[in-house]
């Protein structure tokens, strides 16, 4: 298992390493043909793991590994059957994010069910998380009004549950408190009808202005970045 691993991370640093150095965009593109460690092409030699070491740690470190690196029917399949066959599992933090976007019951009982009986706290706090969002993803596609904000309600309960009991489960560069509480925020201020939060900056001339400046006009705030 680490050995594969190992292997298709090596050929993603190979493929990364060339890729920076290579400044003409049509090289680049052709990188992509020829060393880019596809996902899919890798995924047959962790199933075949998975089956022989079902029900063990690394069988299931095998179907986490397909969850989170290869993506569509085969990504949803493989967190179904690690939710099913592994229900226990402190590697289900890794793709109980996933279930997030899901906008199936299923998905929603799969998360209540491990919030409440999964022994692994950091597992529970994912869940939870997950959870939030996807009711209010749930919320934003009801047309009942009570119903919609009855979901709202319990959204933010859920994240502000994440707050109380999960603030320090490592969730990417951060915590999972710290990502609950942006998106309580955009929650409470960032919804359609309310009034933009306030927001200074420079422009292209190093002029100083702010957000409430333009108040009463039409205004086109563009958010980007570059990785």
């Amino acid at each position: 298992m680490e050995d594969l691993i190992d292997e298709f991370d090596e050929r993603m640093a190979k493929f990364m390493e060339a890729y920076r150095a290579e400044e003409d965009e049509a090289k680049r593109q052709e990188l992509f043909t020829g060393l880019y460690p596809r996902p899919a092409d890798f995924a047959p030699r962790f199933r075949a793991l998975a089956n022989e070491f079902k029900g063990t740690q690394a069988g299931a470190k095998a179907l986490v590994w397909i969850a989170t690196n290869v993506y569509g029917d085969t990504q949803e399949a493989t967190v179904d059957e690690l939710l099913r066959d592994y229900p226990d599992s402190p590697l289900l933090e890794e793709v109980v994010p996933l279930l997030a976007n899901r906008s199936d019951e299923g998905s929603r009982a799969s998360l209540r069910s491990l919030l409440s009986e999964s022994p692994h706290r950091n597992v529970r706090g994912h869940a939870c998380r997950a959870l939030a969002l996807n009711l209010r993803g749930l919320s934003a596609d009801t047309e009942d009004t009570d119903q919609s904000k009855s979901l709202m309600a319990e959204s933010r309960a859920l994240l502000m549950r994440v707050q109380e009991e999960f603030d320090d489960v490592p969730y990417y560069g951060g915590t999972l408190g710290a990502a609950a509480r942006g998106e309580l925020f955009e929650s409470d201020r960032l919804q359609i009808g309310m009034i933009a939060p306030d927001i200074a900056g420079a422009d292209l001339q190093g002029v100083d202005f702010k957000l409430s400046d333009y108040r009463g006009k039409v205004v086109v705030i563009d958010f980007w970045g570059n990785w």
